[in-house]
C-alpha cells in the first residue's frame, strides 16, 4: 500500500467513524414512537380524519389493534423475564420469540387497515409506519437471534435491554390506542346527546360520520 493510499484509508476510516451508530432496538423504537406519534395525529372529529367512516368498524379495527399491540408487549416482557432468569430456558426462548416474530406481519396489516379509511395525509402516513414496523423488526436484531436460536451467553444481558425498552415503548403504543378508542366513543356519546337535547327527530347512531349533520334537524 503506497502512502497515499494509507492516508486516504485512514480517512475513510475516520469519516465512517464518526457517523452515529444506531442499534436495531433503537430502531424498533423509533418506529413504535412514530406510530405513537400517528395516533396523536388522529384525535379530531371523525369527519377530519376521513370521509363517512364507519365509527362502529373503526372503534373495532382500533380495539382489535390494541389486543395485537397488547399481546406484542406481552411477548415482549415475557422473553426479558426469561432472559434475565437463570439459567436460561432456551426453548421457551425460542417458543415466545417466534410467537412475537409472527404477530409482526399481522398487526403491521391491520394497522394498514385501519390507515386506509383515513384522508390522504393520515392514510399515506400510517401506511408507511405500518411497512416500517414490518421491516425493521424482521431485520438482524435481538428477536432475529432469538427465532434463529442464536443467543450467546455474553448477549444475554444487552438483549434483556433492549426487549425491555421494547416492551416499554409497546406499552405507550397500546396505551394511546386505548386513548383513541376512548375518544371516538365519546364523540359518539356527545353528538347523540345534543342531538335528543335539541329535540331532532332522528339522532345518529353509533355509525358513519354522515349520521352527523342538518339532515337529523328537525
Amino acid at each position: 500500500m503506497t502512502r497515499r493510499q494509507f492516508i486516504l484509508s485512514i480517512a475513510v476510516l475516520g469519516t465512517l467513524g464518526v457517523r452515529p451508530a444506531r442499534s436495531r432496538a433503537q430502531d424498533e423504537r423509533i418506529v413504535y414512537g412514530d406510530i405513537v406519534r400517528w395516533l396523536k395525529t388522529l384525535f379530531h372529529p371523525l369527519d377530519q380524519i376521513g370521509d363517512l367512516i364507519d365509527r362502529t368498524r373503526f372503534v373495532a379495527s382500533l380495539t382489535d389493534l390494541e389486543a395485537s399491540f397488547e399481546a406484542m408487549h406481552k411477548d415482549t416482557q415475557e422473553i426479558v423475564e426469561i432472559l434475565r432468569r437463570s439459567p436460561l430456558d432456551r426453548y421457551k426462548l425460542t417458543q415466545v420469540g417466534t410467537h412475537l416474530s409472527e404477530s409482526v406481519g399481522p398487526c403491521a396489516a391491520q394497522l394498514t387497515d385501519v390507515a386506509r379509511v383515513l384522508k390522504q395525509q393520515y392514510r399515506e402516513q400510517g401506511e408507511r409506519i405500518a411497512a416500517d414496523l414490518s421491516e425493521t423488526l424482521s431485520r438482524k436484531g435481538w428477536l432475529a437471534a432469538i427465532v434463529a436460536q442464536a443467543v450467546r451467553d455474553d448477549e444475554l444481558r444487552e438483549m434483556a435491554r433492549d426487549a425491555e425498552a421494547s416492551a416499554k415503548s409497546l406499552a405507550k403504543v397500546t396505551s394511546e390506542l386505548a386513548k383513541l378508542v376512548a375518544f371516538i366513543g365519546k364523540q359518539a356519546e356527545t353528538v347523540r346527546a345534543k342531538c335528543k337535547r335539541r329535540g331532532w327527530r332522528r339522532c345518529p347512531d353509533d355509525n358513519t360520520t354522515d349520521t352527523v349533520g342538518p339532515s337529523y334537524k328537525r
